[in-house]
């Protein structure tokens, strides 16, 4: 009875850890525990299993084993116009000194050329694929006589609207992901490859877009890669690289079979860990897939230039790419040219697509990328500390309600947009490396956002209320008369209806109307935003191009502002001029920079864009030199505009233009200094020559202690007895030389300052107005710097206590 009762415990263990198992392989098990997601994985496996055994029939000539899969290589045309030799040799004996890391970005023209018909390939052989030299070329009269097994027709729908012919050199990018296979030999090639029209071209597709596998031969530069549209449902082979490399060579063959197997364990090896995970997130829900441009598949065959001779050059460029990885210190040959001759053939749709022979593609590694990435970073990151010092500067100058009123709140606006912009490009950038720029990029972030948020942002709320508040007050009735107040009281008595009534309701209209103004103000800001995040969520190309030269027009509001309330200097100088230029640092470096970290191309915008820009900062400095119509013609001045403001400044007499003495201003009520007269300047007699420290004196510099008088010296001297002074000995000439260096440092912040009077005379002459002084229309007398400090706290005559109008 025991033994029955422990059997059937046992029998009952083995039921309850079998049966999950059971259950799950049944349609009962689907309902309970879902379906199995690793199917797909495990067919996966098999499938790649099943390709792997395949290739290995058609290496042994196992028709069995090898099933459908067959190698047919390119035309022997193809073999004779690509970048490099490889009929009968050796693709790992080396040859040549190249990169073993090739990993990175690629670019430079492509041209194409038909290769449907036999005349075409004969014209391709015999130019090498030179349009110059086809276009001298007779012409034939006759049909074309196409290549047997060519269908005219599916050719013309294979090869869809693209133009694969242009004869003119067209743009192309290549990115290539590398996996070494074989150390040393054979690395796996993965990446894409994107050809463009030319500019003006009147192609319905503007570029197509390749996904690219194969196999880098590394000790002869050579690839062979396979190339699908990304627009298809299938994926690449690479297998497919047995099509292109040339037979002939036992050991080429070897070392590719190899490589082969060698990718296609590792693809097994990724999905046995999927499946020892225990958990695949599969797409179930039916993809759509693009329509199809074209049903052309390339050929890719890639020549890497030689840096030299193997055993000379080879060491030097893999101590170079050693040191590029783990920085030791040492010191390394220049980094050799990275330079890539492409020639792709496509058997569906018989074209030849290639690089220009004297211009190969020219590549950037990922490595340097990275490395690239970080100098923009830090470079910008000091960029929006200035940026945002200027700001800081900015906000300080103009913190009165006075100063505030001179102050456009969409200029800022606009800036305020373009740091928002930068702070979630560069943080989406550094989340989605998480490579060695991920800490700069983010710094960048943060004190972009900084400024947006700290700084710029609030700096718009905080003048817009101030401008807001100073605003016009919504009209109020006037007062009755002292007859009308009286009849208003005696019409109390008898219940009658008094124009109290009608005041209270005239006030009461406007405040209705100034609240509907209000309420659609707010309205078409909700409008204007929900449309803006509309199109940055829809259609984010078109929104950033669009609004680019909108948002780097931001001075275009302080002009506008400036003519209609005809104020001046309500930005710093130095912030115009300091703004203008951090703020064209990034358009700059990706539009004109040919060697910037997107590897774009350079575009002539960039030289509008900062021409726009510096026109508006040069019209904005004008006005606060000139006037703030100075750029207008007098019919030209907007309605409505403040023209005829107050002139402080006053005119310049007949003798002050001479240069001679003029009037007498008496002293500024400010600062309680005296306004000195405009005296004609004394040009002081040129010194005799000496050399910089003056060492070539026989007096050592001592005949210039006059010029001296005013300078700290190291040592007392009494101007009487200098001259029969002896020299100080040879332990006093440090002293002496650090004398003399601060004598010339003194000379030249003098003759800078000298400078600027003279450009501050040259706008006197120019205006005709004396710019030192400034005379209120109550005709007291200020210095300039003086009253624009008082102007800015308050808006009144220190002397009368009358109002100023704003400068």
């Amino acid at each position: 009875m025991r033994g029955h009762s422990s059997s059937a415990l046992v029998l009952a263990v083995i039921l309850l850890i079998t049966l999950p198992n059971c259950i799950q392989a049944s349609f009962l098990g689907t309902l309970l525990f879902g379906k199995d997601t690793l199917e797909p994985v495990r067919n996966a496996i098999q499938q790649t299993e099943q390709l792997r055994q395949e290739v290995y029939g058609w290496y042994k000539h196992n028709a069995t084993q090898q099933a459908n899969f067959t190698v047919t290589p390119d035309p022997a045309e193809v073999y004779k116009l690509l970048p490099a030799d490889y009929s009968g040799r050796s693709l790992v004996a080396p040859d040549g000194s190249y990169y073993k890391d090739v990993e990175g970005y690629y670019k430079g023209e492509w041209s194409g050329w038909d290769f449907s018909t036999q005349a075409n390939r004969s014209l391709a052989t015999d130019s090498k694929l030179s349009h110059t030299l086809a276009d001298k070329a007779p012409n034939g009269s006759d049909e074309p006589k196409y290549v047997e097994g060519v269908d005219p027709e599916k050719l013309r729908l294979d090869r869809g609207s693209f133009n694969w012919l242009t004869t003119e050199l067209s743009h192309v990018d290549v990115h290539l992901r590398e996996e070494h296979l074989l150390p040393g030999n054979v690395s796996l090639i993965t990446g894409s490859l994107s050809f463009n029209q030319p500019k003006g071209s009147r192609s319905e597709e503007d570029s197509v877009d390749f996904s690219l596998e194969g196999l880098h031969f590394l000790t002869t530069g050579s690839l062979f890669l396979h190339a699908l549209a990304d627009e298809t449902p299938h994926s690449t082979d690479v297998r497919t690289s047995l099509s292109l490399i040339p037979e002939g060579n036992n050991e080429t063959k070897n070392a590719t079979i190899s490589a082969i197997n060698k990718a296609f364990q590792l693809r097994i090896d990724m999905l046995q860990r999927i499946i020892d995970s225990g958990s695949y997130d599969g797409d179930d829900s039916p993809s759509v897939s693009p329509a199809l441009k074209h049903n052309c598949s390339l050929h890719v065959y890639g020549q890497f230039s030689s840096a030299g001779l193997f055993a000379e050059v080879q060491p030097q460029i893999d101590a170079l790419e050693s040191e590029a990885k783990h920085s030791t210190g040492i010191s390394t040959i220049p980094r050799p040219q990275l330079r890539l001759s492409l020639t792709a053939f496509s058997p569906e749709c018989q074209v030849v697509l290639a690089t220009h022979r004297a211009a190969p593609l020219t590549g950037l590694l990922q490595i340097r990328i990275w490395k690239k990435a970080v100098n923009y970073a830090i470079i910008y990151f000091l960029v929006l500390l200035l940026q945002t010092y200027l700001l800081v500067q900015q906000m300080e100058a103009t913190a009165t309600p006075s100063g505030l009123l001179k102050v456009s709140d969409k200029t800022f606006l606009a800036q305020s947009v373009l740091d928002a912009y930068g702070c979630l490009i560069h943080l989406s950038v550094a989340v989605a490396l998480k490579n060695e720029t991920e800490k700069p990029l983010l710094a960048c972030a943060f004190v972009s956002g900084v400024c947006f948020l700290g700084f710029g942002y609030r700096y718009t709320i905080t003048v817009y209320r101030a401008q807001a508040d100073a605003g016009p007050s919504p009209p109020t009735a006037a007062e009755p008369a002292a007859g009308e107040g009286e009849n208003t009281i005696f019409n109390a008595t008898l219940n009658v209806i008094t124009p109290t009534t009608n005041t209270n309701t005239a006030t009461a209209n406007a405040e209705t109307t100034a609240e509907a103004d209000r309420a659609r103000r707010r309205g078409r800001v909700i409008f204007a935003t929900g449309l803006f995040l509309f199109m940055v969520g829809f259609f984010p190309i078109f929104t950033i191009t669009l609004l680019l030269p909108v948002l780097y027009s931001f001075w275009i509001p302080q002009i506008y502002r400036n003519v209609m309330r005809g104020t001046r200097k309500a930005i710093l100088k130095r912030c115009v001029v300091g703004i203008t230029l951090t703020r064209l640092f990034v358009p700059m470096y990706f539009l004109l920079c040919p060697d910037n970290v997107l590897m774009s191309e350079t575009s002539r915008w960039g030289w509008v864009l900062a021409g726009w820009l510096g026109l508006q900062a040069f019209v904005l400095a004008g006005q606060d030199l000139s006037g703030p119509h100075w750029f207008l013609r007098q019919s030209w001045v907007p309605q409505g505009a403040e023209v005829g403001v107050w002139e402080y400044h006053p005119p310049l007499s007949g003798a002050e233009e001479d240069g001679e003495e003029g009037r007498v201003y008496g002293d500024c009520p400010i600062c309680l200094n005296p306004i000195e007269k405009r005296q004609k300047k004394q040009r002081r007699p040129a010194a005799k020559s000496k050399s910089w420290f003056g060492f070539s004196g026989s007096n050592r510099g001592y005949d210039r202690l006059e010029q001296a008088e005013e300078f700290d010296l190291p040592y007392s001297v009494d101007k009487s007895c200098s001259r029969h002074q002896p020299p100080p000995g040879r332990e006093n000439r440090t002293t002496g030389v650090s004398g003399r260096v601060k004598h010339h440092l003194a000379n030249t912040i003098h003759q800078m300052l000298a400078w600027k009077e003279s450009l501050g005379a040259a706008n006197e002459a120019i205006r005709g107005k004396r710019m030192d002084v400034m005379i209120a229309p109550c005709s007291h007398a200020f210095h300039t710097k003086c009253l624009e400090r008082w102007l800015g706290i308050k808006g009144e005559c220190p002397s009368c206590r009358s109002a100023l109008p704003s400068v």
